[in-house]
């Protein structure tokens, strides 16, 4: 669940699926919960949603485009256009209704 990935791998993640999940999260022991529960969630919605990291190198597109800059962020997508945003440490459980929440 930690690979991370730039513009181009992102384009054709969110080409495939209708919801994305674009994370923006530190790789830090700190924000470990945060991955268990990204990997969580990707188990739970995996035949409709796609969980993306991104790749730090290559963050300034994410926050150009997506503005996604602090950490963490996260933004859901539905076929390109933002549905909702989360900033901050969140649980499992606010992610999922946050997803859910999304997808009506």
């Amino acid at each position: 669940m930690r690979k991370r990935i730039g513009p181009k791998e992102f384009q054709d993640k969110a080409a495939k699926v209708r919801f994305v999940l674009l994370a923006r999260v530190a790789d830090d022991p700190n924000y470990a919960g945060q991955f268990k529960a990204l990997a969580a969630l990707a188990r739970t919605f995996s035949d409709e949603l796609e969980v993306c990291l991104v790749d730090e190198d290559q963050s300034d597109y994410f926050r150009d485009r997506y503005g996604v800059a602090g950490m963490p962020t996260y933004v859901l997508l539905e076929c390109g256009e933002e549905k909702g945003r989360l900033l901050g440490l969140q649980s499992l459980e606010t992610l999922a209704a946050f997803v859910m929440d999304g997808r009506r």
